[in-house]
C-alpha cells in the first residue's frame, strides 16, 4: 500500500503555527478591524468571489497575474507587520525582502536559483502567507459564519476540482510564476514516478487558510484541547484521502473536502458532549 506521512504533518505543524499565532494577536486584528464581523451574506459573496477569481486566474495574462499576486502579498505583508510593530518603517523591511528575494531567486525573470527558491524560500513565505491572513481574517468570523463559509468552500472546491478542473488550471498556472501559494514537500516513506523520480506533492495556500480558520474557530468556541484534537483529527483525514489517492491514481482531489471531513467528525463529538453536559 503507498502512503505518505510528510504532508499531513506538515499541514498540522502549519495549523498548530496558526493557532499560536492567532491567539497571540486576535486582539490586535479585532482592534484593527474595528470589532467587525462578517454576516452570513458576507460569506456568500466572499465564497462567490473566491470560485470566480479561480476561474478568472486561469484566463489572465501571466504578467497581470504577477503584478496582483505581489501587490496583494506585500500590503498584507505590510499591514501584518505593522499591526505587529507600529512603525510603519519597519513594516516596509519584510515585503521589500520578499519581492527582492522572488525577483533575484524565483527564475521567472531568466535568471536566479529556482531549486533553492521552489525546495526552501517559496514554501516558508507560502505557509507566512497562510498565516498571516488566518490571522488577519479570523477575527471577523463567528462560529456560524466559519460553518457557512467551511460547507460553501467545499462545495465550490468540489465543483472547480472535480468539474470544471479550473482550480487544476489554476494552480497550473500560478505553480509556472513560481509565487508562493503552493507547498511543496517530498514524499515519506519515499514513492518514485515511473521513471524512479521521487514524488513531490503540493498543498495549496487556500487549503493551509482553510485548516487554520476551522483550527482558530474551533479554539474560540471551546479551547486548546479542543483545538489541537481537531488540527490532529484533520492532519489524520487528510492522511486517508491522500492514501486513497495514491493507491486509486487520483490526480487531483479537493483538499478542502479532505480537511472537513476530519474536523467535522471531532467537531461533531465536542457539540455532542456540549450538549450532554447542558441537559445533565
Amino acid at each position: 500500500m503507498l502512503f505518505d506521512v510528510m504532508l499531513p504533518t506538515t499541514l498540522f505543524f502549519i495549523t498548530l503555527a496558526t493557532l499560536f499565532t492567532f491567539r497571540k494577536y486576535e486582539d490586535k486584528f479585532r482592534s484593527l478591524l474595528e470589532e467587525k464581523t462578517l454576516k452570513v451574506m458576507d460569506v456568500i459573496v466572499l465564497v462567490a468571489a473566491m470560485g470566480v477569481a479561480v476561474t478568472v486566474m486561469v484566463f489572465v495574462p501571466e504578467i497581470a497575474l504577477l503584478t496582483l499576486f505581489l501587490f496583494v502579498y506585500s500590503l498584507l505583508m505590510f499591514v501584518f507587520t505593522y499591526a505587529v510593530v507600529s512603525k510603519w518603517y519597519v513594516a516596509v523591511i519584510p515585503p521589500a525582502v520578499f519581492v527582492a528575494l522572488y525577483a533575484a531567486l524565483s527564475g521567472v525573470f531568466g535568471y536566479g536559483a529556482p531549486d533553492v527558491w521552489e525546495l526552501g524560500l517559496m514554501n516558508l513565505y507560502a505557509v507566512i502567507f497562510a498565516v498571516m491572513i488566518t490571522t488577519y481574517l479570523g477575527s471577523m468570523f463567528t462560529w456560524k459564519t466559519t460553518l457557512a463559509f467551511a460547507v460553501l468552500l467545499t462545495v465550490v472546491d468540489i465543483i472547480q476540482v472535480l468539474y470544471t478542473r479550473h482550480m487544476v488550471a489554476a494552480a497550473e498556472h500560478i505553480q509556472s510564476l513560481k509565487f508562493p501559494m503552493l507547498i511543496t514537500v517530498p514524499t515519506i516513506p519515499p514513492l518514485c514516478d515511473s521513471q524512479g523520480n521521487h514524488v513531490f506533492i503540493k498543498l495549496g495556500v487556500g487549503d493551509l487558510f482553510f485548516a487554520g480558520l476551522l483550527a482558530t474557530q474551533t479554539l474560540r468556541r471551546f479551547s486548546w484541547k479542543h483545538a489541537l484534537t481537531a488540527a490532529a483529527g484533520m492532519a489524520v483525514s487528510f492522511f486517508i484521502f491522500e492514501t486513497l489517492m495514491f493507491n486509486y491514481a487520483l490526480t487531483a482531489f479537493p483538499g478542502t473536502l479532505m480537511i472537513i471531513v476530519g474536523w467535522a467528525a471531532v467537531t461533531l463529538f465536542f457539540e455532542l458532549q456540549k450538549l450532554r453536559r447542558a441537559q445533565g
